[in-house]
C-alpha cells in the first residue's frame, strides 16, 4: 500500500514538472514571436508580422500670430470701437503705443488702410517697373499697394499726374477716394460725362457749404453722403462740411469701418 502511494505521488511530480516546462517554452515561444514583429491571432496562430515605427508628430509653425495693437490714446474717444476693429485687421503703424487718433492722416496711409481692411476687392500688391503716377516711387513704403488698387482701376489722382500720397487728406478727397476704390463712377455716371453740378441739390441738404465742393469732388460727396453725416455728425445748428478741412485718424478708422463691404 505503502509502495503504491509513493509512485501516485512520483507520478503527480512528474505531471507538474511537466506543466511548468511547457508554460516556459510557450513563454518563450510568445517572446520570439513578439520580437520578431509578429501577432498571433485569437487561437493562438500567427496571422502576419506587423513593421513598429516610432510616432512622429509633425507641427507646422505658421509663424507669430497677428497681435492688435493696444494703443493707450484711444479710450474714451468716440472712435474707439471702429479704431480697436481697424486694428484687428490693418497693420497700423503706432508712435511709442500712440495712435494719436485726432492727428491727420495721410493720402496713401489711407489707401493702405483701405487694402488691408476692405478686402472685397482682392486686390493684390503690385510694383511694376515704371510708376503710374510721377511722385510714387517704387522706393515709397506705400508704392506696391497704390499700384495694385491702381491696377485694379481703384485710384483717382490729380489731373498733373501725380497722387500726393505724403500729403494730409481732406474730407472730399476721402469720399473721391473711397468712391473709386469702390468703383461707384462707374454706377454714378462719373466717366461718361455727367454733370456734378446736379448733384449740388442733393448737397443741399447735407450741408450749408456745399459750394465749396469741388466740382470733382460732387459726385463722390454726394454718393457717399450718408456715411459722411455719420462720421461728421451734422446737425441743425452746425450744417457745415467743410470739405478742405483734413481728416484724422480716427475719423478716418470710423469711416473704413462703417462704410459697408461691397
Amino acid at each position: 500500500m505503502k509502495l503504491v502511494k509513493f509512485i501516485i505521488s512520483l507520478a503527480l511530480i512528474a505531471l507538474a514538472l511537466t506543466g511548468c516546462s511547457a508554460g516556459d517554452k510557450g513563454d518563450i515561444a510568445a517572446e520570439k514571436t513578439r520580437a520578431a514583429g509578429k501577432i498571433p491571432g485569437p487561437s493562438g496562430e500567427v496571422t502576419g508580422a506587423v513593421e513598429y515605427k516610432p510616432e512622429v508628430t509633425v507641427i507646422i509653425d505658421p509663424g507669430p500670430a497677428y497681435v492688435p495693437p493696444q494703443p493707450a490714446d484711444i479710450a474714451g474717444h468716440r472712435f474707439e470701437e471702429e479704431i480697436n476693429k481697424l486694428l484687428a485687421k490693418v497693420p497700423v503703424e503706432l508712435e511709442g503705443n500712440q495712435f494719436n487718433p485726432d492727428s491727420r492722416i495721410t493720402r496713401g496711409e489711407f489707401m493702405n488702410w483701405l487694402f488691408y481692411y476692405k478686402s472685397g476687392r482682392h486686390v493684390k500688391k503690385e510694383a511694376p517697373t515704371i510708376p503710374t503716377f510721377s511722385d510714387v516711387s517704387p522706393s515709397h513704403k506705400y508704392y506696391s499697394i497704390i499700384e495694385g488698387v491702381a491696377g485694379a482701376g481703384g485710384v483717382v489722382g490729380f489731373p498733373d499726374g501725380t497722387f500726393a500720397p505724403d500729403k494730409e487728406m481732406t474730407r472730399e478727397e476721402m469720399a473721391l477716394i473711397w468712391s473709386a476704390y469702390r468703383d461707384e463712377f462707374a454706377l454714378s455716371g462719373h466717366r461718361k460725362g455727367a454733370d456734378p453740378e446736379k448733384e449740388r441739390v442733393n448737397l443741399r441738404s447735407m450741408c450749408d457749404d456745399h459750394q465749396k465742393i469741388g466740382r470733382d469732388f460732387m459726385i463722390a460727396v454726394s454718393k457717399q453722403q450718408f456715411w459722411l453725416e455719420k462720421i461728421f455728425k451734422f446737425t441743425f445748428t452746425s450744417r457745415l462740411f467743410e470739405p478742405q478741412k483734413p481728416v484724422t485718424k480716427a475719423e478716418a478708422a470710423g469711416f473704413i469701418v462703417i462704410t459697408p463691404k461691397y
